[in-house]
């Protein structure tokens, strides 16, 4: 499979113009792809490292460090002898394995198998599973690499890099229905970058409408909330209102009912003591007694219910 893809790039490379394939994008392309299909990590980490390295091809590049990486161990501890007990410098295998430092180094290999410490890392002591048994989970696993995120352009304009100061069209038919002869109409620099600029602006523009329509929203939402809070507090407090009148209302028709009740016992006290009196001027002294005691009894109760 490597053989087959290494020679349909070969045959692009030899059909692209003299001037393309020496071009620093060309180069750097293809040194990328042999180092990448002839399992190369040193060559292809010291590529993607490189200063005039593109962060738009560092992103590209960056899908393969997991495979990268797993040719990298692989290879190392087929080359490390068995009865060397040196372990391995954890900052130079963090470079050449393309990590942005140590720790992430150690996580790594500890994840992988291979017994790592302040020493550096024992590669002869390695415990790696079969390469096949790595899944896609695993191959997927690309963490951020410091190293290329503090390339990344502060335009997103300039991504893609160098401005574009040719634009190919359609080709035209050749006089006498020849071939169609390729043309190139230049564009103009400035305009493009104008493009550009306008492009942004607009884009900010609906940006700031779309914060402002946001926070239009959450202040109508706010206030909405304010009206319900306050509309239910009003509730509340005439709900109380109307709970304490009745509350007062119930008091005052148990203060009359008592007073009421009160009243009759007297009426019937002073009965009894009238009843006592008439038993004393008929000479009944026992029956003004009982008299006297039921007046006394009444009394007592009247007192107990206004209490």
């Amino acid at each position: 499979m490597r053989e087959t893809y290494q020679s349909a790039v070969q045959e692009v490379y030899q059909n692209l113009p003299a001037e393309i394939r020496k071009s620093t994008e060309v180069r750097r392309a293809i040194n990328l792809s042999e180092a990448m299909h002839g399992r190369n990590y040193v060559r292809f980490f010291s590529v993607v490292r490189r200063a005039d390295t593109p962060y738009l091809v560092c992103c590209l590049a960056h899908q393969h460090f997991p495979r990268m990486r797993r040719h990298a161990i692989y290879t190392m501890v087929e080359m490390r002898d068995k009865r060397s007990a040196i372990p391995e410098p954890l900052p130079e295998l963090a470079r050449i394995m393309g990590f942005s430092n140590v720790q992430d180094t150690v996580e790594w290999l500890l994840i992988k198998g291979v017994p790592a410490d302040e020493k550096g890392a024992h590669i002869y002591k390695a415990n790696l599973p079969e390469p096949k048994t790595w899944s896609e989970v695993e191959l997927a696993d690309v963490r951020k690499v410091d190293f290329i995120t503090s390339r990344m352009p502060l335009d997103p304009g300039d991504v893609v890099g160098l401005p574009i100061t040719h634009d190919f069209v359609r080709p035209s038919a050749a006089p006498g229905g020849g071939a169609p002869a390729p043309t190139r109409t230049p564009v103009d620099s400035a305009a493009a970058a104008a493009r550009v600029a306008a492009n942004a602006a607009a884009t900010a523009e609906q940006s700031a409408e779309r914060k402002k329509e946001r926070e239009a929203a959450a202040a109508a939402a706010s206030a909405a909330a304010a009206v319900a809070a306050a509309k239910a507090a009003k509730e509340r407090e005439a709900a109380d209102a109307v709970k304490a009148a009745q509350a007062r209302e119930r008091a005052a028709a148990d203060e009359a009912s008592r007073k009421k009740e009160g009243a009759a016992q007297v009426v019937k006290a002073e009965l009894a003591v009238s009843r006592g009196r008439k038993s004393l001027e008929q000479g009944d002294a026992s029956a003004a007694l009982a008299s006297a005691k039921e007046a006394e009894g009444v009394l007592s109760d009247a007192s107990r219910g206004v209490a």
